[in-house]
Parts: C-alpha cells; sequence; structure tokens
C-alpha cells in the first residue's frame, strides 16, 4: 500500500478556493483502480482562533492572522 501525503499552504485569501478545487477532483481520483482512500485533512485551528477573535478590533486580527499563518509554514 502506498500513501501520499501532501502539504498545500494557502495564499491569503485563496484557502477556500484551493478547497473547492480539491473537492472538485475527489470523485475522480476514487475513481481510479486501487484507490481506497482520498480526502482532504484540513487544519481548522486557525479559523477557530480568528473566529475567536471576533471582538478584536479588524487590525489586531489581521495582525494575528498573519502571525499564524507565517508559523504554519
Amino acid at each position: 500500500m502506498i500513501h501520499v501525503i501532501a502539504v498545500i499552504t494557502a495564499k491569503p485569501g485563496k484557502r477556500e478556493a484551493i478547497l473547492q478545487a480539491f473537492r472538485a477532483n475527489v470523485p475522480a481520483v476514487q475513481a481510479e483502480k486501487g484507490c481506497l482512500e482520498y480526502g482532504a485533512a484540513v487544519d481548522a485551528e486557525l479559523d477557530r482562533l480568528v473566529g475567536d477573535l471576533a471582538a478584536t478590533p479588524p487590525d489586531v486580527v489581521a495582525r494575528v492572522r498573519a502571525i499564524l499563518e507565517a508559523s504554519a509554514r
């Protein structure tokens, strides 16, 4: 059995577009002979942390997001 793991880091503002493209490709990959499983493991921590900052001024949220994204690279 072969396991392939790919890490895709979205540029700011491009995460949803990447996930949409990935999801659109899932049926084709799963239809390939021998494919047992194909899916994305998405890091939801960044969204949760930024979501928790809803009452925080937007400039602070932007700085926190930039720090978290930079540390994820």
